[in-house]
């Protein structure tokens, strides 16, 4: 026969489990010790009466005396809400939305050729003052009309609605780095909003010739106010634009 001292915050079915490593030991021990009343948690410094005739985990004991049961509770609201806080720090998540390569006629405006999605994870409204981009081409000085590319703040991933034009570029070269400062980009609390590039074809564009925007990881870029950093989750799935008749 022995004895095992129940330390705070245990249970019957802790202390029994802790002393033998076998939960069936149960009524054995409780009836050694003289315990007849359910005591749902011990205060501490009760001493059970372990009887020589109950059969002993060993393999349990060890693991229990570096780990014993405890049923001690702990508020875990604090650290919830320590996490959500610290996630709010990294709260817009910049999502590319797939496009189809298409062929489009020369002297067509607003020919989509990239869709983003921004999407506010926090309860406040995330506004963005800057984005920058990179648009390729063939000739994009004669492809694409002066201001001809544009971007767009919409409540749809495409066309559709009533988007409103955030700034207009006038591009040339064969790659060509935009930006947009000045911005006001909002970002409603808890919602998604999209950003549409366009591009107008000129009337005297070339038959044959692509333009296309580079949408790889970090391909655009935003400054947010707040100092919030962004989730980026761009990839390579914008479709290219053939200029045809």
């Amino acid at each position: 026969m022995s004895t095992y001292t129940v330390v705070p915050g245990m249970t019957i079915t802790d202390a029994v489990l802790n002393a033998t490593g076998n939960i069936t030991n149960w009524d054995a021990i409780l009836e050694s010790s003289s315990i007849y009343n359910w005591v749902p948690l011990f205060t501490g410094g009760e001493t059970l009466t372990i009887p020589s005739t109950v059969s002993n985990d060993n393999n349990n004991i060890r693991a229990l005396q570096i780990a014993p049961a405890v049923n001690n509770s702990y508020n875990v609201y604090p650290k919830i809400d320590t996490v959500f806080n610290s996630l709010s720090q990294y709260a817009l998540a910049i999502t590319t939305i797939s496009t189809p390569s298409v062929t489009v006629p020369r002297g067509t405006s607003n020919n989509i050729i990239c869709v983003l999605a921004l999407q506010n994870f926090t309860s406040n409204s995330i506004v963005i003052t800057q984005l920058s981009g990179t648009i390729f081409g063939q000739s994009l000085g004669t492809d694409i009309d002066t201001n001809g590319l544009k971007v767009w703040q919409n409540s749809t991933p495409n066309f559709n609605g009533s988007p409103v034009l955030l700034g207009a570029v006038n591009v040339s070269g064969l790659e060509y780095i935009f930006s947009l400062t000045g911005l006001s980009l909002t970002v409603l609390a808890n919602s998604i909003s999209y950003l549409v590039t366009t591009v107008n074809i000129t009337a005297a564009s070339t038959t044959g010739d692509v333009v296309g925007m580079q949408t790889g990881i970090n391909s655009f870029t935003f400054t947010v106010t707040g100092g919030l950093s962004q989730n980026n989750q761009q990839s390579d799935i914008s479709g290219i634009i053939t200029i045809g008749l």
